[in-house]
């Protein structure tokens, strides 16, 4: 899996954790806070290898293409989502 796969990944796991969060309080009145810290800690290490490649030198920006189409021509097809 490369950098630019991961890309969406950590801003989908904290909007998960928030869901999910006030759910499992029912179950039990701590198991929130772990969720949410989980979510947070699942953030980190997917951001991790995504920082090493953007700010590791070279100018390098990670773009992922929701479509999973490639540019044609100059233009995107679909939503580009990059980290620079």
């Amino acid at each position: 899996m490369s950098a630019a796969e991961l890309l969406p990944l950590p801003v989908v796991i904290p909007i998960c954790g928030a869901v999910l969060s006030p759910l499992v309080v029912k179950l039990d009145r701590r198991l929130g806070l772990v969720v949410g810290i989980v979510a947070m800690l699942g953030t980190l290490a997917t951001l991790l290898p995504i920082a090493s490649q953007v700010y590791g030198g070279g100018g390098r920006v990670v773009v992922h293409y929701f479509s999973g189409e490639r540019p044609f021509g100059g233009h995107e097809l679909g939503i580009a989502f990059g980290a620079d």
